[in-house]
């Protein structure tokens, strides 16, 4: 007995190993920077490479089929020096792996011997057969191509899979300049590049149709080189979305580039709110920064070139300006917006390096927004008091006070911004004059005439808005930097003015938030005031120039003393402020968007707001036309936030538009409104079953279902579903539930199934009843063709013809089904 087991001693450890350790030991060590070429020989076979690596490198691994067989689809499998499955990976006819620092789906934590396995990555083909390369970088240390010559190019090509690894010599803080272009002229070729630093750090990666080009400096928000040493370079095809095409390329390195660096900072006037479509995609209608490929910012030039900054190779663009922003989110001490920094944060590097900075902001501060909306909802409103009884101004008192604020903070981040970009021309743009003072259209709610900003309001709107110009002006000229007014270059193209519109009026749609804010050709119009003025002062500037060519910042008119020094403001102590409410029918599940801003006659209204002060009484009314319908007193918590529900008085008058309202005293006793315009609508046009849910956002309008049950989640509620616990319902369309259908991909709704093998004819083409439509079942087919056989009438239309033999062709090869009735065999 123990002869006999040591005679198959190494077969057993052999089955043991193959089963407990897929990963063998063993295999061909790869290089750095090289490509290894084999094959998957045998159906489901599986090659296995090795190579040693440090905790916290980074690595590049692709395996590439090289037999032009379009079934065999290469797949890798990373391994641990413990046997850890790191990631697994196929694609097409290529396949990569990218593992680095930060990574989330790949990191190397463990310092030894990794493993990779090449097969058949498919899991629904065959198991095909054939050649491959496996390409490898390992980082720091792969240099394939050498050293990039500073100031000149290289030239090569992108086999199939091909990692193509390139080093270049900096010190920390220098900048640098790589382009990679395609010299191929293949158009599905897209060329990529990695970068990474002398630790093999990943820095930044990119890709592009035609070209890549990675510029890093101290200005850079994206790529800073902060070692001393080697870095490295991977080229590679960079599109994800492609089956790795080939091509060549061409390779520029530039070391120590004059990198002319341009900051883009403000609110919505310089992110280009409204203007479709925003850099960032993802963004909603009602959130975001919305920065626009539009914005002004996208076409600023240098007078000495044609080219917008944006797109020059040789220049840094970052387009920091935000929706919505006020002083606050810009200085590097204030809040940031949407989860980023305040636009001045130093991760943002608006620092010594910017030769230029373009700024619009103090819109929001001086609350202009709220305003225009309030006067929307009252008739002469700057003649209103609407903080009463805390404060007796009217808006008419009130808004110099506010510009006053105002000129203080733009002081505070003027000399701010002037401190930390002593190197930049800094041109500070004001605001046009929103309003021509005229009615028109565009300043009413459609259907809504009477809810409009009249023309005596428009007055006063122009007045204010000249009064926040002055403010610029004034802090601008304090603080010595470039005023650039666009007033007289807008006059006559605002809302309600004589010429061609520059600016929105009043948009009652999904793109609300672009309401009085310059259009695509508004924006344009902006970057032609700013160009001009650095052309006109390209020459003859008494104040010099900036090493750059601009013209320097001009020295500060007066003694700046920071927040000590107030523009405009004539009364010492808080001001009043206002704030936005929400409000939605108090039935409506949360989420609802249907049901905001929308009230109804003798049902719920849902109300929300912040900033009160801790258990203080809030006043709440509502405000429809001239009347004013007081609806309670609430207190709010110790929080100081508002969160209740109210009932709306039956008697209001469908069809109009009003202000929900909620005063106090606030914080510092002055006032706080918060406020939101509602539609007044009957119950009947928001929720047609009247089950308390909005037709928006039930999921049965038409048959009354207050508790929404939709069990298979759907989407479609139960009392409105024919298969109420079937998530795919009738995926064929012939209104059987797919619990029941016996042919659940075509539809039959007859559900024909002469054989009685549970499953419809329409999929059932096995005649022989074999489990397999094959050439025995073909024959049968031909020798019924053109007769009433009632097993080969697929179709069921009383004659076996040309529309059962395309059915049948459809189903050869495969088994009878699907059927929800039986498995198929």
């Amino acid at each position: 007995m123990g002869r006999l087991l040591s005679k198959f001693t190494p077969l057993f450890f052999l089955i043991v190993s193959f089963y407990l350790y897929p990963v063998p030991a063993f295999g061909i060590t790869l290089i750095n920077g090289g490509v290894v070429s084999d094959s998957i020989a045998v159906s489901r076979e599986q090659d296995s490479h090795t190579f040693a690596a440090t905790a916290g490198e980074s690595i590049q691994l692709r395996v590439a089929d090289t037999s032009g067989d379009s079934f065999f689809a290469p797949g890798i499998d990373l391994y641990s020096p413990s046997g850890t499955l790191l990631t697994s990976t196929w694609n097409g006819n290529a396949a990569g792996i990218k593992c680095h620092q930060g990574s989330v789906t790949c990191q190397l934590t463990e310092t030894g011997t990794y493993s990779v396995v090449v097969s058949q990555g498919n899991p629904n083909n065959l198991a095909p057969t054939g050649p491959y390369n496996l390409y490898f970088v390992r980082l720091p240390g792969a240099s394939e191509g050498g050293a990039l010559p500073n100031g000149s190019s290289v030239s090569d090509s992108i086999d199939i899979g091909d990692l193509d690894s390139y080093t270049f010599a900096a010190t920390a803080g220098e900048s640098i300049q790589l382009r990679v272009a395609d010299t191929s002229g293949d158009s599905f070729f897209a060329p990529g590049i990695d970068l990474y630093s002398p630790s093999g750090t990943l820095l930044t990666s990119t890709w592009g149709p035609n070209e890549a080009i990675i510029i890093c400096s101290d200005a850079s928000s994206s790529c800073r080189l902060l070692e001393d040493g080697l870095y490295t370079v991977v080229v590679s095809q960079g599109n994800p979305n492609t089956l790795y095409p080939t091509g060549s390329y061409s390779i520029a390195f530039t070391l120590d580039i004059d990198i002319f660096s341009y900051a883009a900072l403000g609110d919505s006037f310089s992110s280009g709110e409204g203007v479709l479509p925003y850099m960032d995609p993802s963004e909603t209608p009602f959130s975001g920064c919305h920065r626009s490929i539009f914005a002004y910012s996208t076409n600023i030039l240098t007078p000495d070139n044609p080219e917008p900054l944006a797109n020059r190779p040789n220049a840094k663009f970052d387009f920091l300006a935000c929706s919505g922003a006020v002083t606050k989110n810009v200085s590097s001490s204030g809040e940031g917006q949407y989860g980023k920094p305040p636009q001045l944060a130093s991760i943002n590097g608006v620092n010594a390096s910017r030769d230029l900075i373009t700024m619009t902001i103090g819109g929001n501060d001086a609350l202009f927004v709220p305003i225009l909306i309030f006067c929307f909802a009252h008739p002469a409103c700057n003649e209103i008091k609407p903080f009463s009884p805390h404060s007796d101004f009217t808006l008419t008192d009130l808004f110099p006070l506010w510009v006053g604020v105002v000129g203080t903070r733009l002081l505070d981040l003027y000399s701010e911004l002037k401190d930390a970009t002593p190197n930049a021309a800094t041109l500070i743009l004001n605001y046009p004059i929103l309003v021509g003072g005229q009615e028109c259209p565009a300043t009413q709610v459609p259907f809504f005439e009477d809810i409009q900003i009249s023309a005596s309001e428009q007055s006063w709107l122009r007045e204010g808005n000249e009064q926040l110009n002055t403010a610029i002006k004034v802090a601008t000229a304090a603080v010595g930097l470039h005023h650039v007014s666009v007033v007289d270059h807008f006059e006559g193209h605002g809302v309600c003015g004589p010429l061609d519109d520059w600016i929105n009026g009043l948009v009652p749609s999904f793109n609300f938030k672009s309401s009085f804010h310059p259009t695509q050709r508004g924006q344009l119009e902006y970057s032609k005031v700013a160009n001009a003025y650095l052309k006109q002062n390209e020459t003859g500037w008494s104040f010099g120039y900036l090493p750059n060519g601009l013209p320097r910042n001009p020295p500060p008119l007066l003694p700046f003393q920071g927040s000590q020094h107030v523009s405009n403001g004539t009364l010492e102590g808080p001001l009043p402020q206002f704030g936005e409410l929400t409000v939605r029918l108090g039935s409506a599940p949360l989420g609802c968007e249907e049901a905001s801003n929308l009230v109804v006659p003798g049902e719920l209204a849902a109300i929300s707001g912040t900033g009160f002060a801790p258990e203080e009484p809030i006043t709440l009314s509502l405000v429809v036309g001239e009347e004013t319908f007081p609806l309670g007193v609430i207190m709010a918590d110790a929080s100081g936030n508002l969160e209740t529900t109210v009932s709306i008085p039956p008697n209001l008058t469908v069809g109009k538009i009003g202000s929900f309202e909620a005063l106090s005293a606030g914080f510092d006793g002055v006032g706080l409104l918060l406020f939101s315009l509602v539609r007044v609508e009957d119950a009947i046009t928001v929720d047609t079953d009247g089950d308390g849910i909005p037709d928006g956002c039930d999921n049965c309008s038409a048959v009354s279902n207050a508790d929404q049950s939709d069990m298979d989640l759907d989407g479609a509620g139960d009392v409105c579903d024919a298969c109420p616990q079937e998530s795919t319902s009738d995926e064929d369309g012939d209104g059987i539930c797919a619990s029941e259908d016996n042919c659940t991909i075509v539809a039959n709704p007859d559900q024909r199934d002469t054989d009685g093998d549970n499953h419809g004819n329409m999929c059932d083409a096995d005649l022989d009843n074999n489990g397999i439509v094959n050439t025995f079942d073909l024959a049968k087919f031909k020798s019924v063709f053109g007769s009433a056989d009632a097993d080969a009438d697929l179709d069921g239309n009383g004659v076996v013809n040309t529309f059962d033999l395309a059915r049948f062709k459809a189903l050869f090869g495969q088994p009878p089904g699907p059927s929800a009735t039986t498995p198929s065999p």
